[in-house]
């Protein structure tokens, strides 16, 4: 399947949202939770035989995000999804190719704190994560 804007917008939700690198590759990411302009921000990271459209599915999980004010992204892996593969793709550059453009975009400042959950899969990019956001 051709990974391009319409096909993302033919299967988005309400919390599917996507940028496009200047190299032209895609990353479909989710926002979902508080809306609150000083919510707390939580990076979620799927596990392996799932995708980052997870965890809005869930909507106790959204609830309990609303109720403790917390904004959740989570972003979906190269070849995962949406997002356009990465031939060159490493783990540990991972939070820098991929996860720093969809914060830029988000208007996240670069100096918020992150909170960072990964399940399975998900927490080898947590370490990806801890490292490149380290002060934050």
């Amino acid at each position: 399947r051709d990974i391009t804007v319409e096909n993302i917008k033919k299967h988005s939700t309400e919390s599917t949202r996507w940028i496009q690198k200047p190299d032209g590759r895609i990353i479909e990411y989710y926002i979902y939770g508080s809306e609150e302009p000083d919510a707390k921000i939580l990076l979620q990271l799927c596990g392996d035989m799932s995708s980052a459209s997870t965890f809005p599915q869930f909507p106790s999980i959204v609830k309990v995000l609303k109720d403790k004010n917390v904004k959740a992204i989570s972003v979906n892996y190269p070849g995962i999804g949406f997002t356009s593969a990465d031939p060159l793709r490493r783990i540990g550059n991972w939070a820098k190719s991929d996860v720093e453009p969809v914060l830029k975009a988000e208007g996240i400042s670069d100096d918020a704190p992150l909170m960072i959950e990964g399940t399975s899969f998900g927490s080898l990019h947590c370490y990806s994560l801890m490292h490149y956001y380290q002060d934050r």
